[in-house]
């Protein structure tokens, strides 16, 4: 990942989602999802946990459009196939921190009805 990694997730917490910053963001995991490097993993744990986080606080939002940004959705999957990546690909990365990344604590402040109805309607495909 590249140096300004954790500046961009700061700076995505504080910003409504700018087009840019989203896609610099985006180009950044994807090139993670290519390299498979565990040390960056362990390096940004803290970036990547913040990341996590804004996804589902975006998840979370009653109004949805995000949906309607093609940067904010094309993030969305690049992140997706990141956590799979993560969950199948990195043998040595540690079972916890792959837990903190992957596993949603409701402690968060996330909307639960709106995971609890996301995975009825995944169960009915």
């Amino acid at each position: 990942m590249e140096d300004n990694f954790e500046g961009l997730i700061s700076t995505l917490q504080t910003s409504s989602s700018c087009d840019d910053l989203l896609c610099e963001v985006r180009l950044i995991l994807e090139k993670q999802n290519s390299l498979l490097s565990s040390a960056l993993i362990s390096q940004f744990h803290r970036s990547l946990l913040i990341l996590e986080h804004w996804t589902w606080q975006l998840f979370s939002q009653t109004t949805h459009e995000w949906v309607q940004k093609s940067n904010c959705v094309e993030l969305l999957h690049t992140i997706a196939l990141f956590n799979k990546n993560l969950n199948l690909n990195y043998k040595d990365v540690e079972a916890n921190i792959k837990g903190s990344l992957l596993v949603l604590k409701p402690t968060n402040g996330i909307n639960l009805n709106y995971i609890q109805k996301h995975r009825k309607n995944n169960r009915r495909h």
